[in-house]
């Protein structure tokens, strides 16, 4: 089964969740949280950017309740 979040490597808490899919692309929610906000943007990437960014560690596999706490 694929994972779906991942935390994304840095010093602001993000999350990067897999919306949809396509052969080539994938599209991202990314959300980030700064300062007491929530900044959520959706954008495509490419799947073997994503694929890299796995392999290197920038993305790591995450699940869902840790991206929640940090709304409490």
């Amino acid at each position: 089964m694929r994972v779906e979040y991942f935390k994304v490597k840095g010093k602001i808490p993000t999350y990067a969740e897999i919306l949809s899919e396509t052969e080539e692309k994938l599209l991202m929610r990314i959300t980030k949280y700064h300062d007491g906000d929530i900044i959520s943007t959706k954008t495509w990437m490419d799947r073997t950017l994503f694929n890299t960014c796995l392999r290197t560690g920038y993305l790591l596999p995450a699940q869902k309740e840790e991206q929640q706490k940090l709304h409490a």
